[in-house]
């Protein structure tokens, strides 16, 4: 951005660009196909507070460099067992497993998707390759969500479970998708309402700056009173309540997937052996892909 914004912060996983009004934000850890850690989540949460307050920027980007939007959260990169070496949850006066846990999930994906979700400019959301788990989660705060032909989605129970809210509701389809674990291939996810739309992935840039573009030629608070008018129709009927409420489910999941031997994921000792959650090569493979194929009439 400014040289003020670089004096103040040097960002290390993410990319941001400002041209023509638009701010665009980049999750820039393809090598481990942009999986959110506690400083990808902390750069993102002050680059979005930045670009509310820059005037320059009408609507903020936010898409993957690499091959995939996000396979979720980080689960055990070099990087993210030394952030949580160097500064654990315990230092901040969490003296039980319980307590961290709760903070953790609470604050860093409930509450930052939440208020990710009212930001004061329009965000438009660009995916590709895989959108795993928290990545659904982070894809959900999108006003505009822009799909490439090679998406697949994979939403479950995780800590923000958005996913009956972007489905309308729909709780056949949503109960379908979660049980089984499968991929929402991109055209099922345009007919559900998921994305906007879908193009060749080749062309998703450019159709995520074509869109951008055409929003910043409206009235900057005439599309925040539109977009405040959307998410309160969604919070009269009880979305705030229920996504706040459904990270009881995922710490109740969680801790009989602990008592089991599993090694709990995001800890700091045991997260480069940890058992990974979203089950990737079964739903790669059959019969799982052919109820992702069925659905999106393929």
């Amino acid at each position: 951005f400014t040289s003020e914004w670089d004096m103040a912060r040097t960002f290390t996983q993410i990319e941001v660009t400002v041209a023509a009004d638009v701010c665009t934000i980049s999750l820039n850890r393809p090598h481990c196909r942009n999986a959110i850690s506690r400083v990808m989540t902390d750069e993102l949460d002050e680059c979005f507070t930045r670009a509310e307050k820059d005037g320059r920027v009408k609507v903020i980007v936010l898409r993957g460099n690499g091959d995939h939007f996000s396979s979720g959260h980080d689960l055990g990169t070099t990087e993210h067992t030394a952030d949580l070496q160097q500064e654990s949850y315990a230092s901040y006066g969490l003296k039980s497993s319980a307590e961290q846990d709760y903070f953790k999930w609470s604050q860093q994906d409930v509450e930052m998707c939440l208020r990710w979700r009212q930001l004061a400019k329009p965000l438009v959301i660009g995916i590709k390759g895989y959108t795993i788990y928290h990545g659904c989660a982070v894809m959900s705060c999108g006003d505009i969500v822009i799909a490439a032909d090679d998406s697949k989605v994979m939403p479950s129970l995780v800590e923000y479970t958005s996913l009956p809210w972007d489905l309308a509701l729909n709780a056949k389809k949503c109960k379908e998708i979660m049980m089984l674990q499968r991929f929402i291939l991109a055209p099922e996810c345009e007919r559900l309402g998921l994305v906007n739309r879908v193009v060749p992935v080749a062309q998703l840039d450019h159709e995520l700056q074509r869109t951008a573009r055409a929003l910043c030629a409206a009235d900057p608070f005439h599309l925040r009173m539109m977009k405040l008018t959307v998410n309160q129709a969604q919070d009269a009927a009880g979305f705030t309540t229920s996504l706040r409420g459904g990270l009881s489910n995922w710490m109740a999941w969680r801790w009989h997937f602990e008592s089991q031997g599993n090694v709990s994921g995001d800890s700091a000792v045991g997260a480069a052996n940890s058992k990974r959650l979203a089950p990737v090569a079964q739903a790669l493979a059959e019969p799982l892909m052919y109820f992702s194929r069925l659905s999106s009439r393929l």
